[in-house]
């Protein structure tokens, strides 16, 4: 049978999680969630794998308020019988007159009990960007296009090319040691979504946020103070919905991840809209 449990976490905010902000409120961002989910798991049940994750959702973000030093926060783990386990991250909300909780789901991930064969993208076909390119220096996408802190400036300067085919850039895994856990550092793949979200600006004329992914592997964790190669890929766009596949890559060409199945749309309504440069 199916087994459920919730587990309280105690999630510390650390200062340079506060340069991911939202329409000028600080987000938790998704890949520090995926890290803290996966720790969890492991300390839960040892045994389980996390390098295989599919069905991933984020619901609703999770906000940090200014003067928030942690988040009381629950992690609900259900074992499915072939061995998978769900993973939620849930925080509780409370009534005006105090009598009802309600749990708030944030993030929703299956980890998978079998590892399948993966089909890698070769690094020479990654690296290949057909068509007319457009380049984004790294100021003008964190003025204009992500405008996020210094500590998620991770698309490294001069390096974002995009086209009709897709993206690549080099992808810092920046300097900050304790954002590191359990899948490596949160910020390349961080940085990953950044260049996805520029393409949606440039070629479907919308600002387009990760709401979900259908799978993600971890073939090596990457590593804080490294910088990798991303490529982003285009598999599905219109105005309401963008589906990407991202791969990120060391320089010898091996594999470190890849994002799969990308799902990223508006969700501020139509309120922020692309700069008329990006179109231009």
């Amino acid at each position: 049978m199916n087994q459920r449990v919730r587990l309280p976490l105690n999630i510390r905010i650390e200062p340079y999680m506060r340069d991911h902000r939202f329409q000028g409120l600080t987000v938790f961002p998704a890949a520090e969630t995926l890290n803290i989910l996966a720790r969890s798991v492991q300390v839960y049940r040892p045994e389980s794998p996390i390098q295989y994750m599919v069905q991933a959702s984020f619901p609703r973000f999770l906000h940090i308020g200014p003067e928030d030093n942690r988040i009381e926060a629950f992690h609900e783990l259900e074992t499915r019988k072939n061995g998978d386990i769900v993973s939620r991250l849930l925080t509780m909300s409370v009534s005006r007159n105090g009598l009802i909780g309600r749990a708030k789901e944030h993030a929703m991930i299956r980890f998978k009990r079998e590892i399948p064969d993966i089909p890698i993208l070769p690094f020479q076909t990654a690296a290949r960007l057909e068509g007319e390119g457009f380049n984004i220096t790294a100021d003008r996408l964190y003025r204009d296009l992500v405008p996020f802190g210094p500590s998620y400036h991770n698309v490294k300067d001069n390096t974002l090319f995009l086209t009709e085919a897709g993206a690549v850039a080099q992808l810092s895994s920046g300097s900050i040691r304790q954002a590191s856990g359990i899948l490596g550092s949160p910020f390349p793949m961080d940085a990953a979504l950044h260049c996805a979200c520029a393409w949606g600006q440039r070629f479907s004329g919308v600002v387009a946020f990760p709401v979900g992914f259908e799978e993600r592997f971890i073939f090596q964790p990457t590593i804080t103070g490294e910088t990798y190669f991303g490529r982003i890929i285009p598999v599905r766009a219109n105005a309401q919905l963008l589906i990407f596949d991202l791969w990120i890559y060391d320089f010898d060409g091996a594999p470190r991840e890849a994002i799969l199945g990308v799902a990223m749309k508006d969700v501020t309504a139509g309120q922020m809209k692309p700069p008329d440069w990006v179109r231009a």
